[in-house]
């Protein structure tokens, strides 16, 4: 990998996990939520400073450069994160349905009892 480009890396990497601990500190978000961010921001830092070292696998993997390597092997943890967002989505749709149809039940009992008591 050229210098200038690790160099780049380096620092993106760098941005991104200086980043990150300033989304915890101003509690927008919890340390449980950024885990996966902060190991992407530690794999690119360490594909960036040991990029030398993943010559043969990339080789042997059939990719030309290291660069389309580490752009495909990124691109895989992101569609990994869209995915386990997806789950965390769909679990979160189906507490809200329940949630509604518990508070429509406790209402419609509400108003049994309203009535009864007007009665």
């Amino acid at each position: 990998m050229p210098l200038q480009l690790r160099i780049f890396a380096v620092a993106l990497g760098v941005f991104f996990l200086s980043y990150m601990v300033y989304v915890v500190r101003k509690n927008k978000a919890g340390v449980h939520q950024v885990v996966k961010w902060f190991v992407l921001g530690f794999v690119i830092l360490i594909g960036a400073a040991f990029s030398d070292n993943f010559r043969g696998l990339t080789k042997l993997l059939g990719f030309r450069t290291y660069s389309n390597f580490a752009v495909f092997i990124l691109l895989l943890v992101l569609l990994f994160f869209i995915f386990s967002l997806q789950l965390s989505v769909a679990k979160a749709e189906k507490q809200i349905i329940k949630l509604t149809q518990e508070v429509s039940l406790l209402k419609a009992k509400e108003g049994k009892e309203d009535v009864e008591r007007e009665n």
